[in-house]
């Protein structure tokens, strides 16, 4: 899976200790994808950070790629992503409904959702870049004007940015701001770590091997 995701990676840029935009967006999935897009499309340049490999958050990293909307919101952004994901499958000669119940019902294979998601981001000439989280923001009057990300490797970027949007899964960056924010049903400040509003639930990827399951994933 890595192999695979590696060679969509944009490389870092030359002058990669600091990166100027307008629009900074922390976090790679459904959200931050669908808010990178929108701002691009309105002209602003933008960037985003992302902590793993893959963009599409709980839909694809977590696999939760059946997607039980029921067709009410297909509308905007998301109908262009699910368009592409027909059309992939069209051509392949496969049904998207084959993992759910009903006809009308969406569900895709977790890479190529991310691949998607990918081009869609590099068509709209979003800079993407992976493996980095944040790790200190900076504010004047209130307002984030930079913030510090790092790498696995430990090396640092800097991030200049007229908006910064946390678009993270679990809020990772808005704790490092000045801003006021909600965890669950608690409020900053006085974050309660258990009030979650949503048990987990847990996926599982199911793939068929036509010549057998390979040695090094037998126990």
């Amino acid at each position: 899976m890595l192999l695979f995701l590696i060679c969509l990676t944009f490389a870092l840029p030359a002058n990669a200790g600091e990166i100027k935009c307008d629009v900074a967006v922390i976090g790679g999935g459904c959200g931050g994808c669908a808010a990178a897009l929108q701002a691009a499309r309105l002209g602003a340049s933008v960037t985003v950070l992302e902590e793993t490999e893959m963009l599409g958050g709980q839909m694809t990293s977590a696999a939760v790629s059946t997607m039980d909307d029921r067709g009410l919101t297909r509308t905007g952004i998301y109908k262009e992503f699910l368009d592409k994901i027909r059309a992939y499958y069209k051509t392949a000669g496969k049904n998207v409904s084959c993992c759910y119940w009903g006809g009308d019902t969406i569900a895709f294979e977790p890479l190529r959702g991310a691949k998607i998601l990918h081009e869609m981001l590099a068509d709209a000439g979003v800079n993407v870049i992976y493996g980095v989280r944040p790790v200190s923001a900076a504010a004047k009057k209130d307002t984030v004007v930079s913030a510090a990300f790092e790498t696995a490797e430990k090396e640092k970027i800097t991030v200049r940015a007229k908006i910064f949007i946390d678009a993270t899964e679990c809020g990772d960056f808005i704790p490092l701001t000045p801003a006021r924010w909600r965890a669950g049903n608690s409020l900053s400040p006085k974050i309660d770590k258990n009030g979650i509003i949503q048990d987990i639930t847990w996926v599982a990827v199911v793939k068929k091997y036509p010549d057998g399951v390979p040695a090094q994933l037998l126990l």
